[in-house]
């Protein structure tokens, strides 16, 4: 079985139209991060959260790490998830694609 990680985008629910979600950079990091992982045989499967960053919610799926998005660094309340299993992403990772910080941590952890 896969050690789930879960790419946390967003602090607190952000309403404009209830069927509209605006998601499709997260969807593709993930995608591209799911893609990487398979390739190189690690033990990993990243998930994007859909409970508007509720920890009750995240921690329901048992994760063993959290990817935040740039700007929820203080925004996030974390509960009593430990903090060395928290990415940060930086502000340009997400734009770029660029997933080389996460992969690395990752097998930091493995």
């Amino acid at each position: 079985m896969k050690k789930v990680c879960i790419l946390v985008y967003q602090g607190l629910p952000f309403i404009i139209d209830p069927v509209v979600t605006f998601n499709q950079k997260e969807n593709q990091f993930v995608e591209k991060l799911n893609h990487k992982l398979n390739e190189v045989s690690m033990d990993w499967h990243i998930e994007l959260d859909n409970s508007s960053g509720n920890i009750d919610d995240i921690m329901k799926k048992n994760p063993q790490v959290l990817i935040l998005k740039n700007g929820l660094q203080q925004r996030f309340y974390k509960g009593n998830f430990p903090q060395e299993r928290i990415y940060q992403l930086d502000a340009l990772e997400l734009n770029e694609g660029a997933i080389n910080g996460v992969i690395s941590f990752l097998k930091r952890l493995a």
